[in-house]
């Protein structure tokens, strides 16, 4: 189980001036640098958003193959469809959304609301390496990123794994954002926050295997 470290925290190692902005360009040239050497990767994805009341809950089997082939098997909300999206042959993304229609394949384009998020997120940047690089840049539109206090980072727990935490601006609004890494520099969990604390957003990726042998025919074929 990861060890939970919540925003008001005894301990927190924090970047001290004048080193604090070199300390930030220093990880995140080592998260960006990490995910070069990934070629491929399977893990349990899940997402969940808190609005307006009401929880919504996204499951899946996420497998990526560079260059940024990717395929999704959905658990929820839509158990046994399949998404596949592969450069290589189309710039499509193809969804089989029943499993006992296998020949039932719909095709839309990458901005097409069904295969995009509410936030306007698309298949082709839903891979590990994209997060990595939305954070470095949110990094830089922190509030206060002069001053050390805008960047807190906790102790390494006993699993491993490091939790970053910072505010900043989006559409005029704050937000808080929590990003927890292992030791290898991988992203495993986001979390977003209003700026009162409320949690609104999470997503988390379980079971993450790096570099496994993965058969090209697995995003060709559903």
């Amino acid at each position: 189980m990861v060890k939970k470290i919540g925003w008001i925290s005894s301990i927190f190692f924090i970047f001290s001036s004048p080193s604090f902005s070199n300390d930030l360009n220093d990880l995140c040239e080592s998260l960006m640098s990490r995910y070069k050497e990934v070629r491929s990767y399977q893990c349990t994805y899940q997402a969940k958003t808190y609005y307006e009341g009401k929880q919504t809950e996204t499951l899946m089997r996420y497998s990526y193959l560079s260059p940024n082939k990717i395929r999704m098997d959905i658990e929820k909300p839509k158990k046994g469809a399949v998404l596949i999206y592969n450069p290589g042959i189309s710039n499509l993304v193809k969804v089989r959304p029943f499993p006992k229609l296998k020949f039932f394949v719909l095709n839309y384009a990458l901005n097409d609301k069904k295969v995009s998020s509410d936030s306007g997120g698309t298949v082709d940047r839903s891979g590990l390496i994209h997060r990595a690089e939305t954070i470095c840049q949110l990094l830089q539109k922190r509030i206060n990123k002069d001053s050390r206090d805008s960047l807190l980072i906790s102790p390494t727990d006993i699993e491993g794994l490091k939790k970053i935490s910072f505010e900043h601006l989006e559409n005029g609004k704050i937000f808080k954002r929590s990003v927890t890494m292992d030791q290898n520099h991988l992203i495993r969990k986001i979390e977003l926050f209003e700026e009162n604390g409320k949690l609104i957003e999470s997503y988390e990726w379980k079971n993450l295997e790096i570099n496994p042998d993965l058969n090209p025919d697995l995003f060709k074929e559903f």
